[in-house]
């Protein structure tokens, strides 16, 4: 006999907009409240006109983890979960933990933005 799904008590939902102002920094997209938060969609929409690079960080008790770095194209809508950096998986935060991204290798093209979703449950 299969065992029963579990469903997300708590569902997340959780954007940001890393803009101008924004883009050298480290932000925290989602602050973990739950024993186990689990994130099932990861985008982010490139809206400047040239490629960036987003570092993608889980963030314990105020030190940063790096996860890895993802190319987010010019224009375009890309699926970080997808990537190689999570290997197509969704993937837990713990109580108090954090989800934070930057993009560092350049900021944002002044007027342009770039969008961060991320959608998922608690446990």
């Amino acid at each position: 006999m299969a065992s029963k799904p579990a469903f997300p008590s708590t569902p997340i939902e959780a954007g940001f907009v890393i803009n101008n102002a924004t883009a050298l920094n480290t932000v925290d997209v989602y602050t973990s409240v739950g024993v186990d938060s689990k994130i099932g969609v990861f985008v982010a929409f490139n809206g400047d006109t040239i490629d960036k690079v987003l570092t993608i960080y889980r963030n314990v008790g105020g030190t940063y983890f790096k996860r890895g770095e993802v190319t987010l194209s010019a224009g375009k809508l890309t699926d970080i979960l997808a990537s190689s950096v999570f290997g197509n998986v969704s993937f837990s935060i713990k109580t108090g933990n954090k989800l934070s991204v930057a993009v560092q290798t350049s900021a944002v093209t002044a007027g342009k933005q770039i969008d961060i979703f991320v959608e998922g449950g608690t446990y």
